[in-house]
């Protein structure tokens, strides 16, 4: 690995560890049903990934459930999500054994970005927008965020330009994120006081998600070998 890249995991490491201090700190748990319920499903969702040859990274419905938590819950329990999909996605279901490093910055980009999407969520709120309109920006700002910090890192290890990579980051998962911000728009406008039955409905509906669009990225793949 370069110096430039361990001076990039460095850089993200530490402004991850101040945005997930600074989310904690407020130590607030008062969704005694939503917490929980969108913890679990943020975990078990991490665990469904579709990959990218293109750019050798993959991808999770989990970004459906943290986005839940920053705009419903509180910035603790949001943070706390947020940390354990990202734990679950780089430790459970994959084909290599992930190092210290990974996980570390792992955690670090979804904790920045996570701080983003709250920080948009509360913002447009402030200026009169809609919780549904609050939920689009948020969503807006976690993923360019989300996908701008795995494309530098992408773009250091390998050498080519961080352009280059996120254009290829962007093709490969605007339309998953897209489905995945429409459920969670759907979700949150149809069944505001949040029942059990519609919000477990999304962990079926994740799983066909995911199996439908990585045939679609196999078939592209082989079509393209």
């Amino acid at each position: 690995m370069s110096s430039s890249a361990k001076s990039y995991i460095c850089w993200v490491v530490a402004a991850g560890s101040v945005a997930i201090f600074a989310g904690l700190s407020q130590w607030q748990f008062t969704h005694t049903v939503r917490f929980p319920i969108f913890f679990a499903l943020a975990v078990l969702s991490s665990m469904l990934k579709i990959r990218f040859p293109a750019i050798t990274a993959s991808f999770s419905s989990n970004s459906l459930f943290v986005i839940l938590g920053a705009v419903e819950l509180d910035p603790t329990e949001a943070m706390l999500i947020a940390c354990a999909a990202a734990a679950a996605q780089t430790l459970l279901n994959t084909r290599e054994k992930p190092n210290p490093v990974q996980l570390g910055f792992n955690i670090a980009v979804l904790g920045i970005s996570t701080s983003a999407c709250i920080w948009t969520a509360s913002t447009a709120a402030s200026w009169g927008a809609g919780s549904a309109l609050a939920l689009c920006c948020s969503a807006v700002a976690f993923y360019v965020l989300n996908t701008i910090l795995v494309s530098g890192i992408v773009a250091l290890t390998r050498e080519i330009t961080m352009k280059r990579i996120w254009r290829a980051w962007l093709c490969w998962t605007t339309p998953a994120f897209v489905v995945s911000t429409a459920a969670a728009v759907a979700l949150f406008v149809n069944d505001p006081a949040f029942r059990w039955g519609p919000a477990l409905l999304t962990v079926p509906a994740a799983v066909i998600l995911q199996m439908g669009y990585r045939r679609l990225v196999e078939a592209r793949v082989t079509a393209t070998a």
